[in-house]
């Protein structure tokens, strides 16, 4: 596997495919890029190894990244030709080069895992031109690959006139299996006084922290209600640019009482926060377009911890949330409106009780051991395909 960042451990995605693949007999190896140079050069990790690429550079410099990307693609590409591989899983457009062409050269069987419609997922970090030559550059690549893994059957008919053959691409899905999010009430009590939770309506946000995910429209919710949920506490898990913006923004607003920003979370320890949690809070901002395509990994974990959510009304999460009767939807626009919600869904028990069942019904067809099956009907073909 190709992965363009080092922090393996962190992505889900990966770690789940790794692992499920190394249960059923395959031999799994992940190259990653160490951005920061922190990490160890090699390593094993769940009975997986890990080789890292050690290139430093920053994120927040969007032309010298360019560059490096570049440069992290040549020399994995010499890597890789040195390397005893059948199958080259390339994940997201950054690792594609280098393991397209990689792999033809050997003349091995090409993967490549789409967890982005990357061309979208970055129109408005870049410049237009830019954005179109990704678009081209990406549909070039996938007309000569094995076979394509994406996350959603939006991006799976994007991605069909690109690839030619629509049987070449498999929906896996960042579904979560329900008994490794299973926990004990004590391990949980514990957990709660740990973090100094204990005797709260918890809502748990555990993600990027970036504009456009509904956080600022949910601090004005809270300022709304102005203490008329007494235990109210939003735990907020994660980094990013806007971290110390959303800290200052709650400082301002005077509900420091009702906020804890908990910090990046061990990727372990997320069913504990989500089994302490009442409510996930699940939410974009439909200014930006490219939210209207994305299925969360939240989702899937709320439902493997049969928890509710609170959730857009709007594009893929909208139609699922709908379909599955897990969540409540709010309107961010409307501070009023979702401080209501949040009242609701704190007082009424029944309509609680209702959100998870269905959330835990959902987690008999939204489970990572289904979506395994696909991964590896998908590798079984490759493995005795010509």
């Amino acid at each position: 596997m190709l992965l363009a960042k080092g922090s393996v451990k962190s992505d889900a995605r990966v770690i789940s495919e790794a692992q499920g693949l190394m249960r059923n007999g395959y031999d799994v190896k992940v190259m990653a890029w160490d951005r920061e140079g922190l990490s160890k050069k090699k390593e094993e990790y769940e009975q997986f190894m890990i080789e890292r690429i050690r290139l430093r550079t920053s994120f927040s410099n969007s032309s010298k990244l360019g560059f490096y990307l570049i440069l992290f693609n040549v020399i994995a590409f010499f890597k890789l030709l040195s390397e005893n591989f059948d199958i080259i899983h390339c994940h997201d457009l950054d690792t594609l080069v280098a393991g397209l062409f990689a792999g033809k050269l050997k003349g091995k069987k090409v993967v490549y895992d789409a967890h982005e419609i990357y061309s979208l997922m970055v129109q408005q970090s870049l410049p237009k031109i830019l954005v179109n030559m990704l678009f081209i550059l990406e549909f070039l690549l996938i007309k000569r690959v094995d076979a394509l893994i994406t996350v959603n059957e939006v991006f799976a008919d994007y991605f069909k006139e690109g690839v030619g053959d629509k049987t070449k691409i498999s929906v896996v899905m960042n579904c979560k299996d329900p008994e490794n999010f299973a926990t004990s009430e004590k391990e949980v009590a514990e957990f709660k006084k740990r973090f100094g939770m204990e005797n709260h309506f918890i809502i748990l946000y555990n993600g990027w922290l970036i504009p456009n995910n509904g956080l600022e429209e949910l601090f004005n919710a809270i300022e709304t209600l102005r203490g008329r949920i007494e235990d109210l506490l939003v735990v907020i898990c994660g980094d990013g640019s806007a971290k110390e913006e959303f800290k200052k923004l709650v400082k301002e607003k005077n509900i420091e009482k009702y906020v804890k920003f908990v910090g990046k979370i061990k990727w372990k320890n997320i069913p504990l926060f989500i089994n302490a949690c009442d409510v996930m809070y699940v939410v974009y901002n439909p200014a930006d377009k490219y939210t209207f395509l994305r299925t969360p990994l939240r989702l899937f974990e709320a439902i493997a911890a049969a928890k509710p959510i609170l959730a857009s009304n709007f594009g893929e999460l909208g139609r699922m949330t709908k379909k599955i009767k897990c969540g409540v939807f709010v309107d961010i626009g409307n501070p009023k409106e979702l401080s209501s919600i949040l009242i609701e869904i704190n007082r009424n028990k029944h309509l609680y009780e209702e959100l998870c069942r269905n959330s835990k019904k959902a987690s008999e067809t939204y489970n990572w051991s289904v979506m395994e099956e696909r991964l590896l009907d998908l590798y079984t073909k490759l493995c005795y395909t010509p």
